[in-house]
């Protein structure tokens, strides 16, 4: 069953990234400018990327230990550092940690509250 809930998990994390996309700023080039020849825009891209080229981290959710007080620091933290998005992965493994109260049961209202707010954070 641990397996099953983890591709579930997956596979939600997938779907859901969609808010992410929908809300902020394109993760890939436009195929217009993927398929225009090399010249002088590309130069000035290169010397100041576009958000688009910025790099990305993953952000691990760790069995229910998730408070939206922590993914408010932890997106912070990575927008200040010059992370342009994220890859979220929430990992099954583990146990609960001291503190963490409630824990979140994946892919119950809860979760979906949270992969909501972390999208829209």
């Amino acid at each position: 069953t641990h397996l099953i809930k983890a591709i579930l998990a997956g596979i939600v994390c997938l779907c859901t990234n969609g808010w992410q996309l929908a809300a902020q700023t394109p993760i890939t080039p436009s195929s217009q400018e993927l398929n225009a020849p090399f010249g002088a825009t590309d130069r000035k891209a290169f010397q100041s990327p576009p958000q688009v080229y910025h790099p990305e981290t993953w952000f691990h959710f760790i069995g229910g230990n998730v408070a939206t007080k922590g993914i408010t620091a932890d997106l912070e933290a990575i927008a200040g550092a010059g992370i342009s998005g994220i890859q979220l992965f929430h990992g099954q493994f583990g146990g609960p940690w001291p503190g963490v109260e409630p824990q979140i049961t994946c892919l119950s209202t809860q979760w979906d509250n949270i992969i909501r707010y972390t999208a829209e954070e």
